[in-house]
């Protein structure tokens, strides 16, 4: 399993919406409203957390994780000289529970063990 990350860009906006609304599937599931609603929903709640965590975390790197290739996901860090602050961390449902998560988390416990803080 070869698990990269790259920049995020506005080529990417289809993805992360969609990674977004993912991670909105359940609570979005008992809700009697139609599909266009809901993506309604999803893009408008997406396009406000963009705008929160850009603004927050001007520093950050906002990334997509790659999986052999392929965009599945992404990983939203704010590393500091002291810190490295997890903002965001979500895969598509349909990568979920294969361990690219607990990779991902591993490689940054791996990094924190080196800064100073």
């Amino acid at each position: 399993m070869d698990i990269t990350l790259r920049p995020a860009g506005d080529a990417d906006l289809p993805l992360l919406i969609r990674v977004y609304g993912g991670t909105r599937e359940a609570e979005l599931a008992v809700l009697d409203w139609t599909r266009a609603q809901k993506d309604a929903f999803i893009r408008m709640q997406f396009e406000a957390q963009r705008r929160h965590y850009v603004e927050h975390y001007p520093r950050a790197r906002f990334d997509i994780v790659e999986r052999d290739g392929a965009a599945i996901g992404r990983l939203y860090v704010d590393r500091t000289p002291t810190d490295i602050h997890i903002i965001d961390i979500a895969l598509l449902p349909e990568h979920c529970g294969k361990g690219i998560g607990s990779h991902l988390l591993g490689e940054l416990i791996d990094e924190a063990a080196h800064v100073d803080g």
